[in-house]
């Protein structure tokens, strides 16, 4: 499970087999990937994300939904709402390249969420706020059980 760049992080480790394969792992080892809100598929350079790349880096050299390989475990790729932050787009394009690939995805919409709350309200006192951590649990509990 990941939020924002840290979805980020998540899917391009598991959708690329190569990432884990000198850590002696399989994208399949691992049983359900969870997305909240991530960029998975914008250009960089335009909206000043250039620091976390090498300065020579084009999308398509870092972009997880470029970089899919090797057998994948289910998704669950979700978007907040009211984020003006990370749009929808990227989770729509990250979607598309994994469902091409032949890979299980399910989406869904954190009604309500800004791009904080989208996270926020997994924690319990903030629950109330919108509906994450139901979608994300009964997600799991679906995959996992």
């Amino acid at each position: 499970v990941g939020h924002s760049a840290g979805a980020f992080n998540a899917i391009a480790a598991i959708s690329d087999e190569d990432f884990l394969a000198p850590y002696g792992l399989r994208a399949t080892d691992i049983k359900a990937v969870v997305g909240i809100a991530g960029p998975y598929s914008y250009d960089f350079r335009q909206y000043g994300g250039t620091s976390a790349f090498a300065a020579d880096a084009t999308p398509d050299q870092v972009m997880p939904d470029r970089h899919i390989k090797g057998s994948q475990p289910p998704y669950l790729l979700l978007t907040a709402e009211k984020d003006k932050i990370v749009y929808d787009t990227n989770t729509i394009k990250m979607t598309k390249a994994l469902k091409d690939y032949g890979v299980t995805v399910e989406t869904g919409v954190i009604k309500g969420a800004s791009h904080a709350t989208s996270i926020g309200a997994m924690a319990a006192p903030f629950r109330w706020v919108n509906d994450v951590r139901a979608q994300v649990l009964t997600y799991l509990d679906k995959e996992l059980n």
